[in-house]
């Protein structure tokens, strides 16, 4: 009984031996599994958060382009309205040559007090009535001439606004323009133009 009594005390010494080892044992390797975990998530961390960076790098690259262009394009738009605002003076018609026999002239738009077409002709009426000729037809006149200055009142006629002296009603809503010097033919405006011709005259 006594030599029964020691075996099982020394199993139980060596069980409890054995115990304490398996839990030392255990948490060692639980904490090496946790510390190689540990290190792993880093080291992918690591490598996605430079690849984050990486791509945030390209993307404020990308807009700090993008803002540039932005800037460009706004500056363009802004000049782009200020050319249509302030329309470039040079592109504007202020003087015409013209022949008198074999005399070269060059007369001043401000000189001219209307033009009119006689047949094929586009003649000019200066404010001495004085008659010249010129090339350009009256489409072409009309996109040179200042349209502040100038004004198409018909198929024939283009008149300046400062040789208008009255201006009447005539027949069914039409408006019969008196210009100095007077031409041969009367200057109407048709009823489809008078309002576009009070508003050039109201600007």
């Amino acid at each position: 009984m006594v030599a029964a009594h020691a075996n099982i005390e020394v199993l139980q010494t060596e069980l409890s031996g054995l115990y304490t080892r398996f839990v030392v044992c255990f948490l060692a390797t639980a904490l090496i599994i946790i510390g190689s975990c540990l290190l792993l998530i880093r080291q992918i961390y690591g490598k996605y958060e430079k690849a984050v960076s990486l791509e945030i790098s390209t993307l404020n690259e990308k807009v700090n382009t993008l803002g540039s262009l932005n800037e460009q394009l706004a500056k363009l738009q802004q000049e782009n309205a200020t050319v249509k605002l302030n329309p470039d003076k040079e592109t504007v018609r202020k003087r015409i040559i013209t022949y008198l026999k074999d005399e070269l002239i060059h007369l001043e738009v401000t000189e001219i007090a209307f033009f009119f077409l006689d047949g094929a002709t586009v003649n000019i009426i200066t404010y001495h009535n004085k008659k010249y000729s010129t090339t350009l037809s009256l489409d072409e006149l009309m996109k040179q001439l200042d349209d502040e200055l100038f004004y198409r009142a018909n198929r024939q006629f283009i008149i300046s606004l400062n040789c208008i002296k009255t201006i009447y009603v005539y027949g069914k809503n039409q408006l019969k323009i008196v210009v100095s010097p007077e031409p041969e033919e009367a200057i109407l405006i048709s009823k489809n133009k008078v309002s576009e011709f009070k508003k050039w005259l109201d600007r």
